[in-house]
Parts: structure tokens; sequence; C-alpha cells
């Protein structure tokens, strides 16, 4: 038998020395691939066991495949009601429902995008804790918390955009973090890049911008060696660093809806905006009010975020430790705009408006057992920091599992109670799509307002055959369906969301009796009594 030495000296052994080369898997890219594993194996069970597609990674998906694939395609279909980003990031994914169907009609696109980013943003969140120099067990223990809570769980699998607007913040806060360590000005535009994909996530963003430009200037006029107005001319440097990326995609999306659609925030002022939405459906409080519900909702995801990020923000002032303040400055900024949104009456409260306390609990927690108190004696020193990590990883324990019990709680995780709600529409949607798709229609015959009819285009073989609401020519088909050549009208059943159907605003009570225009040819519903039901007219002559 030949030695080692010998087989490697054989020219056929080149590439198992070079694969012996090869540098071996971080313990980050393991939390990747085992989250995104977990996320994935959710994902699938969600949506192909139980058929729980949420309406919002759906119209999400929607947006996208607008763009590409509706009768009138164009980059405005993307929608100006949500930030655009999660839907740009689906347009490479959505060419494939060729392949695979189900990517469009069942949404699956959204989800492979919460997988992924939900599994970067652990593995993010391990590179941050040993950027901070935790001992690699602690640091494991708390991201393996994270990664399981059970928010993090349910959002890094069902296609919403928190999974994605997760990773912007710990991107945020990692890159932030190095910045106050280093003052380097690569980081700091790292730390710009994250805040305006932030933005073009979710609107939530505004006050992390806020919270993050006032620590950067903070922190760089105190530490700035000099005169007053070097001091000052440092921390605007810095600023307008940060802030640069932010006002390009703040203004530019703006001016861009303004151009498009006519407003610059649609989310505020259009029809399908969650005010108008707001006031058409209803909130479901019962006997409990706004401030017992967030407060509820808030302490039962995370129950020690709040008093460990009030410890966190004490150190920081004592110690001198701006670093301690990333918890609260990014992922509380995010909460402060979510609770004073739902007080003033501007949103739903649904619990995953409060998501970013369960980060802001971890990093507040391992910033606490972190923190390098100023203990002289080694063994103290050592004894005392292992209590605080033992306390940190049992305070992250109990919030997973208080969590649980939140979001089962019926009011205080409400949402995920009307998950029924989800499935009737998916099983109607799939009735009305093969009727339709039955009727061998030629392109722009069914006029349908995608507001809560996206289900249904989506589900459909032949999605050229509708007149949908991103088209040009939309608003001229609903004023005259008879002179743009509609011959059906698909409406929702009137009250709730309904009245905001564009069909119906414009022919008040065509559901009930097709508006004076129509006839009806089919109604489609699961039960009878939901209010998940449509129905098919056939637009007079």
């Amino acid at each position: 038998m030949q030695p080692p030495s010998a087989i490697l000296a054989r020219p056929g052994a080149v590439g198992l020395r070079r694969l012996s080369g090869l540098p071996k898997p971080s313990a980050a890219s393991w939390l990747f691939v085992g989250a995104a594993a977990v996320y994935a194996s959710a994902a699938v069970y969600l949506v192909f066991g139980m058929h729980l597609i949420v309406g919002d990674a759906l119209s999400r998906v929607g947006n996208a495949y607008y763009v590409l694939f509706s009768r009138d395609p164009h980059l405005g279909a993307i929608g100006f009601v949500w930030n655009p980003l999660p839907s740009l990031l689906m347009l490479p994914i959505i060419p494939f429902k060729a392949v695979w169907p189900a990517l469009v009609s069942e949404g699956f696109a959204a989800n492979l995008i919460s997988i992924f980013a939900m599994a970067a943003t652990v593995a993010q969140l391990w590179k941050l804790l040993r950027d901070w120099m935790m001992p690699a067990w602690q640091a494991t223990c708390l991201t393996v918390l994270f990664a399981l809570h059970p928010m993090t769980l349910q959002y890094g699998a069902n296609g919403d955009s928190e999974a994605l607007f997760l990773l912007c913040l710990v991107v945020l806060a990692r890159a932030l973090s190095r910045w106050l360590d280093s003052g380097t000005t690569g980081s700091l535009v790292v730390v710009a890049i994250a805040l305006a994909a932030a933005y073009l996530t979710r609107y939530e963003a505004i006050a992390v911008a806020a919270a993050v430009i006032l620590l950067v200037w903070s922190a760089t006029f105190v530490r700035v060696i000099g005169d007053r107005r070097l001091k000052f001319v440092t921390a605007v440097a810095d600023v307008a660093v940060v802030a640069a990326p932010f006002l390009a995609v703040f203004v530019g999306w703006a001016v861009a809806s303004l151009v498009i659609v006519g407003s610059p925030f649609e989310q505020f002022s259009s029809v399908y905006g969650t005010a108008s939405q707001l006031q058409a459906g209803s909130l479901g409080l019962g006997s409990i009010d706004r401030e017992q519900l967030v407060v509820g909702q808030v302490m039962g995801l995370a129950p020690f975020a709040l008093p460990l990020s009030a410890i966190a923000i004490l150190l920081a002032v004592v110690m001198r430790r701006p670093r301690l303040l990333i918890p609260v400055a990014i992922f509380g900024s995010v909460l402060a705009f979510a609770v004073s949104a739902w007080l003033l009456g501007k949103t739903g409260g649904w619990l995953r408006y409060y998501i970013a306390v369960v980060p802001m609990g971890t990093l507040a927690a391992a910033a606490i057992s972190n923190a390098r108190l100023p203990i002289r004696s080694p063994s103290l020193r050592l004894g005392v920091a292992s209590a605080l990590a033992i306390i940190a990883i049992g305070a992250v324990s109990v919030g997973n599992g208080a969590a649980v019990l939140t979001m089962r709680d019926p009011q205080l995780g409400r949402e995920d109670h009307y998950k029924g709600f989800d499935i009737v529409r998916w099983k109607v949607s799939n009735q009305v799509a093969q009727y339709v798709d039955g009727l061998d229609l030629p392109n722009g015959s069914v006029l349908i307002d995608t507001f809560l009819g996206s289900s249904i285009v989506l589900s459909s073989d032949n999605p050229r055959q509708f007149v949908i609401t991103s088209d040009r020519d939309f608003l001229p088909s609903v004023t005259d369906p008879v002179a743009f050549h509609i011959r059906y009208l698909l409406v929702p059943v009137g009250g709730g969301l309904g009245t905001l159907d564009a069909i119906e605003r414009q022919w008040p009570s065509v559901y009930a009796t097709g508006g004076g225009i129509s006839s009806l040819v089919k109604e489609f519903r699961v039960h009878e009594g939901d209010n998940q039901a449509w129905r098919l007219y056939r637009v007079s002559d």
C-alpha cells in the first residue's frame, strides 16, 4: 500500500489537494443553512399543507407578476401603496412559474424571499454578536433562540415583508457597530445602503433614519478632537454619508409615485391604503382598549426587552459606550413608530408590526451581558460575565415561551386567527379562475380590481384576459365597460373591504344587483354566508 504522500504526488490527486485547501464553512454559514431549512420546511407546510397564503404576501407577488405577465406589462404596475423592494426581488423568480406554477398561483415566490432573508438575518446576527467579542457558545445560543422565536419562525416562512426588513436592520446594526468602534467610512457607507434598502422595504424605516442620523451626529461630535467648528463640520459630513442614499430613495420613490399615479405617498392617500382599509374593516378589539392591547402584544413577544433596553441605555451613558445604544436606536425606533401609529389610529395594530421587539430584546440582552464591566478582579469579572450570560439566555428563552401564548391569544394575536379567511380565499379564487379560464375569452374581456382579486388573476392560466387595476386603461374601462369592450365584471361581496373595490365604487350595488349594467352569470363561494364570495356578471350591450 502506498503512503499518502505518494498518492498526493500523482497528477490526478491535484484536485484533492485543492479541495483540501478550501476554507471550512463558518458557523454563520451553518446557521444560515440550518435556518433556511427550517423556514423552508415551515413554508412548504403552511402553503401546500394548509393553504395558509398571506394576503399581503400574495399581493406583492401580484405586483411583480403584473410587471411581466399582465395584459399591460410595465414597471409602474409594481404599485405604489407598498414599498417596492420585496416585489423587485421577486422579478427574477416570477418567470420560473413556467416550470413551477406555484411560485405565482400559491405565491411561493414571496416565501422564497422571506426564507432566505430571515436565514441571512440569523447569520448576520451571529456575526454581530461575534463582532462584540461575545464567546462563541453564548453567541450561538442567543442566535438560535432568535432563529426559533415563534415570530421569527412564522415570518421567515410566510412570505410577508418582515423578514427582509429585519435583514436590512440587522445589517445596519452590524455596520453601525463597526463604525462606532473604528470610525471607518466604509462601515458608514454600509449603514447608508442598509438604511435606504430598509425604506424600500417598509415605511417604518423613516423612524430608523431619524434615530441613526441622531446617533451618528452625536457620536461624531463627541469623539472628534478639536474646536466646535471642526466637530460640527465632521458631524455634518458623516451625517451626509448616511442620509444621502436614504433621501435619494425617499424623494425618488415619492416623485415616481406622483408622476405615475398622481400622489407621492399612496400608502396614506390611496383608497387602497391603510387608512381606507381601517375605515372599511373591523379591528376586532372586543372589550380591550388600545393601550392594553399594545402593552400586551409588546410584552408578550419579548417580556424583558424593554427593561433590558433601559439598562443598556444606562450603561451606555455611564460607561460612555455608544454601541450599547444600537438595539434601542434601530429596533426601538421601529417599535416606537409602530406603537405611535397604532395609538393614533393609523394602523391595525397587528402583532407583526411589533416584531422588532424580538431582535431588540436579543441584542439588548447580549449588549448587557457583554458590556465588560470595570471589575478589577479577574475571577470576579469572569463570574459576573458568566452570570450575565446565563441571565441573558434565560431572558430570551422566557420570551420565546411567552410569544407562543401571545400569538395564540385570540385578541393579542388576532391576525393569526383569521387563517380560515386565507383558506377560503384560496379555494374561491381557484373556483373563479377555473371557470373564467373555461370560457376561452380574448384579451381584455374581464374587468377586475386586483385589490381583492389578485389571487384570482394569479390562479388563472390566462392573465391577459383580465383588465386589472394596474392597466393604464383600467379606470376608463370601469367608467364605460361597453366602450372598452368589457364582456364580464368580477366583483367581490359587498360590505367591509368590498366597499373599496373600484367597480363597486363606480357602480353602487353592482354585487347585489348588477348595477344596472350587467346580469348575473354565476356566484362563487365556499360556504354559505362567508365574506369571500365573488360574482361574475355579463355586461349588457
